[in-house]
C-alpha cells in the first residue's frame, strides 16, 4: 500500500515535502488537473513548481480523456477546484486506476478539491449560510475512495469550517474527520492488512499550520432524531461528546483502524 498525502489548499512548503517524498530528481509525477476549471492554467503552473523543486519527469492528465498512469509514474498530485467536478470528470474508471496505484504502492497527493475528494463519503457544501448546526446544512457526495473512514475538510481555520467537522461526525460517526489548514498536510501510511489482520493507519503532519482530528468519543449524543427524515429541514440541532485533537508539523495521530 502506497501513502497519501493530504494538504488543506494554497499549498507552497508542502508542495517541497511532496517532491522530496515522490523521490526529488528521481521522481516521475503525473499532475491531475481535473477540479479546476483552468485546467490548463493549473497543470502547467504546477510543473513549472514541482521542476522547482527538483523533480525532472512531469506529466499532466487531461480532462475529458480516460486516466493513464504510465508504468513509470510513481507519484500522483490531485490539484484544487470543486471536488464534486474531479470525481465527475475522472468517473470510476479514473478512480478505480487512482485506486490501484496507490494499493501498488504508489504515492497519491490532494491539495484543497484533491484532498476533499479522497474520501469515500466527501463534504460537497454547507453547513450553513449562518455557520449554525442544521439539519439538511451539510452537503455530501460520494468520493475517490483512496481511504476509507475517513472525512477531509480544507482550508480549515482560514475558512472556520469547524462545524463543517463536528457535522460530519454526527452523520458518520465511524468516520475519522481530519480538517487541514492551508499549506498543511498529513501523510497517511497504512500498515499491515495481512489476511486477518487490521490495517492500520498512521498519519503525521507536515506543513505550517494545524490539522484539526474530529472523532465521536465514546459518549458522542445528538439530538438529530435517529430516523432523519422525521427531523425538520433548517432545524437548530445539537452535538455533544466529540473529540478534537490539534496537531502542528512532526507530529502524529497514532494508529488508526
Amino acid at each position: 500500500m502506497g501513502n497519501l498525502f493530504m494538504i488543506g489548499g494554497k499549498a507552497k512548503k508542502c508542495v517541497a515535502h511532496f517532491a522530496a517524498l515522490a523521490g526529488g530528481a528521481e521522481a516521475n509525477v503525473l499532475v491531475v488537473p481535473h477540479a479546476s476549471s483552468v485546467h490548463e492554467k493549473v497543470a502547467a503552473e504546477m510543473t513549472a513548481e514541482l521542476v522547482g523543486h527538483g523533480v525532472k519527469s512531469v506529466t499532466c492528465a487531461v480532462p475529458g480523456e480516460p486516466l493513464v498512469i504510465a508504468p513509470n509514474v510513481n507519484a500522483v498530485y490531485i490539484c484544487g477546484g470543486d471536488q464534486a467536478d474531479l470525481v465527475r470528470l475522472l468517473g470510476e474508471d479514473g478512480a478505480e486506476k487512482l485506486r490501484r496505484f496507490h494499493a501498488a504502492g504508489g504515492l497519491i497527493a490532494g491539495t484543497s478539491a484533491g484532498a476533499a475528494a479522497a474520501g469515500v463519503d466527501i463534504i460537497t457544501a454547507g453547513v450553513s449560510s449562518d455557520s449554525h448546526l442544521r439539519f439538511g446544512g451539510l452537503e455530501m457526495g460520494k468520493g475517490l475512495a483512496l481511504c476509507r473512514d475517513v472525512i477531509f475538510d480544507t482550508h480549515f481555520l482560514q475558512r472556520a469550517r469547524f462545524n463543517r467537522l463536528i457535522a460530519a461526525v454526527a452523520r458518520f460517526p465511524r468516520a475519522l474527520c481530519i480538517g487541514l489548514d492551508e499549506d498543511t498536510a498529513v501523510l497517511i501510511s497504512t500498515v499491515g492488512g495481512a489476511g486477518k489482520k487490521k490495517a492500520s493507519m498512521t498519519m503525521t503532519v507536515y506543513g505550517v499550520g494545524h490539522a484539526w482530528f474530529y472523532s465521536a468519543g465514546r459518549g458522542l449524543k445528538t439530538s438529530l432524531k435517529k430516523n432523519l427524515a422525521d427531523n425538520e429541514p433548517g432545524a437548530l440541532y445539537s452535538v455533544s461528546g466529540v473529540t478534537v485533537s490539534v496537531l502542528s508539523a512532526g507530529q502524529s495521530y497514532g494508529a488508526v483502524g
